[in-house]
């Protein structure tokens, strides 16, 4: 009878993750945007008729409606503001932006209705005993409810006009305009619809688990990982995967171990991936986004040789010359902010490259950043007196031979098998170091020794501080010149043109391979470097948020900035030091700044200085125009 429980616990969770992840593929066949803000919509749903029932009194079925309706308006804001606000940028874009909406509203849930956990009365107590299986009356309709909406999904998809368009939009937008399809008004109301059902999950979640933040923010993360088993873009693989990811859960936790339950679900799913390609019913057409297509500049390749320019030799000095005396210039922070600051530019430049010359999105680099911190602590543990720059290489190469075989599993598919696969790293290096505690240190973490050079121990905050920016200028110095090497161009190129690379010879995969290797070698560098200056490391230190950061300080700075990765870093790690007595704060303006720089800064701060030159180069012309016009009318 065990069996029987496991199914049934599978099958409940399994209809969730397919509840969830249907609203995702609406979003995604249509608009091509991965909505990262599902999880938050539906906690805000959940909390909505939490509150209802328990302080206002209010029905169960009136409060659910409500809550319906409050997540569906919730989507139509966010549809309402890629599709009118933010039109000409593209879809990897448009999904960044839903990362920062999650952020923001994440936030006004907190300060709404607090962090407490709520839970939502349950429609049916009753229990069936089975032998020894026990199957629970709200778990029967749990599945019911799903199976209804998911089956009035499909309706709405397959036989209105409405999914008509919808099917149309997804095709092919140029030919659904010329049919008269409104491509604002279609969008709007898929993301209403998609919404409305990601609502419906908060609700059943929070009657049959309880409300809470990040419930649902692991909920939406488990159907990203049941969309790529089932197949990205098919409705049918969202189900598929959603009911097949919650068996194989249930049953690996009451078979197996449930302390690697993600990790075991993690391997089954590249081992599909492997097998089959864009999951078990998805097709190999679709795509996030391509990598053109944005209204700002993608980031140019660096000139051989314009290190020699005397510009470009300015800069550099100017910017060794800042890092060298900050710590003998009176400023408010402690000089450890600093030593973080450069190390989380490091790991800032690690996802810039990668974002801005190969064209590929990360989200899970706080993985490969914890891992790089794990590998520096663990060696400056057991191999004592190692020397830190050995640490660094060790931490480096470690984190690079992971991301080559992530990359090789799932680089040769569409960006978003790539993108969620980061994703589920991050949990499973969570879920590993938690359980390896000879190691680690399982939850509590580890201790990080001072670093060690030519036999001494550095120990002051001064002597780390040094240590860090010599590694950070190395690194930049390093970066710098990869880009102007043929690799740089190989990467630009596959970017840009990828068709057109693999015409002129371009292993277009293998590079891919290749640049988020290097990327992940960077990132646990990186990693080894924040490590060192904070003296611990845990689990749970680098997590998803920290990824997401990480992706604001890139688009701040501007993807494939070497120098607008520090200004980035400095904007994500001195806006919480600021505000450390603002509880929450600093989550609502990283996602507002996630969502503003999209508006008003397209491409960060080097599309804002390219802007404010092109200006001026204007201006000055016009007033030599101007002269030349005055002295030819003297004459």
């Amino acid at each position: 009878m065990q069996i029987l429980q496991l199914a049934y616990d599978g099958i409940v969770i399994g209809a969730l993750y397919a509840l969830v992840g249907l609203g995702v593929v609406i979003v995604f066949r249509t608009t091509n945007v991965l909505n990262f803000a599902q999880g938050a919509i539906a906690a805000t749903a959940a909390y909505t008729a939490a509150t209802l029932i328990a302080e206002n009194g209010l029905p169960y079925p009136v409060a659910v409606v409500v809550a319906l309706v409050v997540g569906a308006l919730t989507g139509v804001a966010l549809g309402a503001l890629l599709a009118y606000v933010l039109p000409r940028t593209t879809p990897l874009e448009k999904s960044v932006v839903t990362l920062g909406f999650s952020l923001t509203l994440g936030w006004a849930n907190r300060m709404l209705f607090t962090d407490q956990p709520q839970v939502i009365p349950r429609v049916f107590n009753i229990q069936i005993h089975i032998g020894d299986a026990v199957i629970g009356g709200h778990g029967i309709f749990v599945i019911a409810v799903a199976a209804v909406a998911l089956g009035a999904t499909f309706w709405l998809l397959e036989r209105t006009r409405l999914g008509l368009a919808m099917r149309s939009l997804s095709q092919d937008e140029t030919t659904a305009r010329m049919y008269g399809v409104s491509v604002g008004r279609v969008t709007i109301a898929t993301w209403g619809i998609a919404s409305a059902l990601g609502a419906l999950s908060g609700v059943l979640v929070g009657s049959f688990i309880q409300v809470d933040h990040s419930i649902m923010t692991t909920i939406l993360i488990q159907s990203f990982a049941a969309l790529v088993l089932g197949g990205f873009g098919s409705t049918g693989g969202a189900i598929a995967g959603g009911l097949l990811l919650g068996i194989a859960s249930s049953f690996v936790a009451g078979f197996g171990s449930p302390a690697f339950k993600n990790t075991f679900v993690f391997a089954i799913i590249l081992v599909v991936l492997i097998v089959r390609p864009y999951g078990l019913l998805g097709k190999p057409a679709l795509v996030v986004a391509e990598g053109s297509g944005a209204t700002h500049r993608a980031p140019a390749l660096p000139i051989p040789n314009s290190w020699r320019r005397p510009r470009w030799l300015l800069g550099l000095l100017v910017g060794v010359a800042a890092i060298v005396a900050l710590p003998w210039i009176p400023q408010p922070f402690p000089l450890v902010t600093f030593s973080v600051l450069l190390a989380t530019a490091a790991v800032a430049v690690s996802l810039s490259l990668f974002m801005g010359y190969a064209g590929e999105f990360s989200l899970g680099h706080g993985a490969l950043v914890t891992l790089g911190a794990y590998v520096a602590g663990i060696a400056a543990r057991e191999l004592t007196g190692i020397s830190f720059p050995l640490v660094l290489l060790i931490a480096t190469v470690g984190t690079a031979l992971l991301g080559a075989l992530l990359g090789w599993i799932t680089l040769r598919l569409s960006g978003v098998y790539f993108a969620i696969a980061t994703l589920a790293l991050t949990f499973v290096v969570t879920e590993v170091a938690l359980q390896v505690r000879d190691l680690t240190g399982g939850a509590i973490g580890t201790p990080v020794p001072p670093p060690v050079l030519f036999g001494v121990p550095l120990t002051s905050d001064l002597q780390v501080y040094y240590l860090v920016a010599g590694a950070f200028i190395i690194l930049a110095l390093g970066a710098s010149a990869l880009l102007r090497s043929r690799l740089g161009r190989y990467w630009v190129a596959i970017r840009d043109a990828p068709v057109a690379a693999a015409a002129m010879g371009v292993a277009v995969s293998r590079q891919k391979v290749v640049a988020f290797a290097v990327s992940s070698g960077i990132a646990g560098f990186g990693g080894a470097l924040l490590g060192t200056v904070v003296t611990h490391v845990g689990p749970f230190d680098f997590g998803l948020l920290w990824s997401i950061t990480l992706i604001l300080a890139v688009i701040v700075g501007g993807s494939g900035s070497i120098p607008g990765a520090v200004f980035g870093a400095a904007f994500v790690v001195l806006v919480p030091v600021a505000l450390s007595r603002t509880a929450g704060l600093a989550d609502a303006i990283f996602g507002i700044s996630l969502v503003i720089v999209f508006i008003i800064a397209p491409g960060g701060l080097p599309a804002i200085a390219s802007r404010a030159t092109e200006w001026l180069m204007a201006r000055q012309a016009g007033r030599t125009r101007t002269a030349w016009g005055s002295t030819d009318a003297v004459d």
